[in-house]
């Protein structure tokens, strides 16, 4: 079902070219977006337009309403401008000869902090709907290629309706570090666990609702994120894929 799915909405991108417009040729590169046999990219950052390559949504940063940027801040304290740029660190560019472009988002001024500290979190979401929730179980993991000048560690979560309705947001995911190499990263979504402030439910990714990279200056339920991070971030973020 999903790889019928994704061919409807690849053709869809040749026949409208709505989410797939490359801002500066005005054509569309038949190498974006790539899916097959044992993946599907969720995005390549390609097209330069912030939108998932099915079109279903934007990345967005968000973060905690001190937290200061290089973006403008909207009325509701969303962190804007997690737009495609061109390819910024060399290491990373020497990961995929074909790439052009990357997500960049920086956000700083985070201080220590849990539960009612407003300031110790940032999140780089991008959301699985309209039309409606993906089945993120049909695939075994993600992988995506990042690059911090100071390394961080961020946690990749994937949000079901189950969590969000049963688990007080409580998505599964796993803490993974990201530094200067530019190296590609591997999630398996069989160890993933949730972090912890909600109550425990089964895994279940059949209705995914978005998928997201967690910055956190300290947390008090997951162990490997006990660690501090850094009080500012610069993140570059590309090739974003499902494995099948």
């Amino acid at each position: 079902m999903a790889r019928a799915l994704w061919a409807v909405i690849a053709a869809s991108f040749v026949l409208a070219g709505a989410a797939c417009t490359e801002p500066q040729s005005g054509v569309i590169s038949s190498r974006w977006c790539p899916h097959d046999a044992t993946l599907d990219t969720l995005d390549d950052f390609e097209d330069g337009d912030g939108a998932l390559c099915n079109g279903w949504g934007k990345w967005i940063l968000t973060a905690g309403a001190g937290i200061t940027n290089t973006t403008p801040v909207a009325a509701d304290g969303t962190l804007l401008g997690a737009q495609p740029t061109a390819e910024g660190p060399t290491a990373l560019a020497a990961g995929d000869a074909t790439s052009t472009r990357a997500l960049h988002v920086t956000a700083g001024g985070f201080t220590a902090g849990t539960g009612a500290d407003p300031n110790y979190w940032a999140v780089l979401r991008a959301t699985f709907v309209p039309p409606g929730p993906f089945a993120v179980a049909s695939y075994t993991g993600i992988r995506f290629r990042a690059i911090s000048a100071v390394p961080v560690r961020l946690r990749v979560n994937v949000a079901t309706d189950m969590t969000r309705d049963q688990a007080a947001g409580d998505a599964f995911g796993r803490t993974v570090a990201v530094d200067a190499s530019g190296a590609q990263t591997t999630v398996m979504f069989a160890t993933t666990t949730q972090e912890g402030y909600g109550p425990a439910i089964p895994q279940d990714l059949t209705n995914a609702v978005l998928l997201s990279f967690d910055f956190k200056l300290a947390s008090q339920f997951v162990d490997d994120l006990r660690d501090t991070n850094p009080d500012s971030f610069d993140l570059w973020l590309d090739d974003v894929q499902l494995l099948r």
